[in-house]
Parts: C-alpha cells; sequence; structure tokens
C-alpha cells in the first residue's frame, strides 16, 4: 500500500495537452426536440435529423434522450462537434482548465446549454468541481453548483469534491459543497483508501474545517484502510483534544 501522501497526490491536476479546437456556434439554429401529443416517447423532426448527420451544435440545446422512428437519439446520429456537446465531451481541456485557474467567464461560455460537461473528467476522472474545490476557486464552485455539478462525483482513487476541498482547508467552498445536498454522503464519502473528508482535514490540521464536518456529524473514530482514524492521524495532541472534545464533550486525559 503507498504511502498516505502519495494516495493523496493527485488533489491537484494541472491541465496540459491540447485543447480541442470548436468554433461553431451553439446559435446555429432554432431547431429543438418535441414530444409528439399522441405519443409519450420524445421525437425529433427531420431539420433535427439533418442537423445530427452534419454535426450542428444546435444539437447540444435538445434532447439528447429524444428518438426518431428509428429509435435512434441525437447521440447516436451526432458527429463532430455536436457529439461532443451531448456526451460532455465538448472543449473538456479548456473547460477543466478554466475551473481550475478560476476563469468564470470562459467557464460559462464553455458550459453546454444540456450542461452534459459540467460533469467532464481528466485522465484521473477529476472533474471541474474537483479541481475548483481543491484550488479553492469559490466563485467558480458556486457556477457549477448552480448548473448541476454532482457533489459526490468520484474520481479514480475514489475521492469526492469535498475531499479536495478538506484536505487544503477551504473552509468557504467545505460549506458551498455540503449545503449543495447529500451532506451525510459527502461528509462519509471514503475513497478507495477509506479516508474520509476528516481525514483529509485531520491529518493536516485543518481545524475549522475539522469542527465544521463534526458538525455535520462527521465520526473522528472511524478507521482508514490503516486501522488509522482521524483522531489517530492529527499532528499535535492539543487539536486532538479539542477534536475529542467537540465530539464527545470531554477532554480524554
Amino acid at each position: 500500500m503507498a504511502s498516505q501522501n502519495s494516495n493523496l497526490s493527485h488533489r491537484r491536476t494541472t491541465m496540459v495537452g491540447d485543447s480541442e479546437q470548436q468554433t461553431t456556434s451553439f446559435n446555429a439554429h432554432s431547431a429543438a426536440f418535441h414530444t409528439e401529443n399522441d405519443n409519450s416517447i420524445p421525437s425529433f423532426d427531420e431539420e433535427i435529423f439533418d442537423a445530427c448527420r452534419n454535426g450542428d451544435l444546435a444539437l447540444a440545446k435538445a434532447n439528447p434522450h429524444a428518438r426518431n422512428l428509428d429509435g435512434k437519439t441525437p447521440v447516436d446520429l451526432a458527429e463532430g462537434s455536436a457529439r461532443l456537446a451531448l456526451v460532455g465531451e465538448y472543449r473538456k481541456d479548456e473547460l477543466l482548465e478554466a475551473a481550475r485557474s478560476g476563469n468564470e467567464e470562459k467557464l460559462i461560455n464553455l458550459l453546454t446549454p444540456q450542461n452534459v460537461n459540467c460533469h467532464a473528467g481528466d485522465g484521473r476522472k477529476s472533474t471541474p468541481l474537483h479541481l475548483a474545490a481543491g484550488y479553492n476557486r469559490t466563485k467558480i464552485v458556486k457556477i457549477l453548483l448552480k448548473n448541476g455539478a454532482d457533489v459526490i462525483a468520484k474520481d479514480k482513487g475514489g475521492l469526492i469534491p469535498l475531499h479536495n476541498a478538506c484536505s487544503y482547508g477551504h473552509l468557504d467552498v467545505c460549506e458551498l459543497l455540503i449545503s449543495a445536498g447529500y451532506g451525510s454522503a459527502q461528509v462519509h464519502a471514503a475513497d478507495l483508501w477509506q479516508y474520509t473528508p476528516l481525514h483529509e482535514a485531520a491529518s493536516k490540521s485543518r481545524a475549522e474545517v475539522c469542527f465544521l464536518l463534526l458538525a455535520y456529524g462527521a465520526n473522528p473514530t472511524q478507521p482508514n484502510c490503516h486501522g488509522k482514524s482521524a483522531l489517530d492521524l492529527v499532528p499535535n495532541n492539543d487539536l486532538r483534544q479539542r477534536l475529542l472534545f467537540e465530539y464527545r464533550g470531554t477532554f480524554i486525559l
């Protein structure tokens, strides 16, 4: 088993590599999918069918689950940049870099109307929200949450965005994430090594974050894969005693 530091080494990912070059406008035309009055299955018209074959990026505004008479969805038929938009790959590298660097304007411009690429992941499966949380990009986090970012999405190591924010002591981001929903699931989430967000915060003496997590029900005695609790990982006894006092209401001498 790798060391704790190596386990956590993928927290921050600097985006490298070539960005996808897509220049087609989302406003190419106003075609949209519709539901027939006499049929509960969404269908689409010939204009949309042609757009699918031509790779028209306006399909990003369409319902990716609608079907034509042959049972095909827009994803089945789409080409080029339209397909990238529908499956969440549209200018993904640029979007991830915008989240990492805190470029709000670029991020907003890159998010597709269906917000599918809001969940895009890099090679480590880190989403824009993972990166924004780790780099303390509070405004980016707010934008992503407003656009439906998944707060319990896991990267390759099983970490959710809250793990990243707690590891670096980003209190405001932690509060935003927990209040966005699935609060208990986030607080108790464990990665592949059974590290919880509290393990992350405690091991790095992020006192304020530790107290926030305890307020939301985090258990400082829960063991990781090495049998170590968050209390075991606290570097100094003073903070350990404070956490115990907060958790149990008494000092353990």
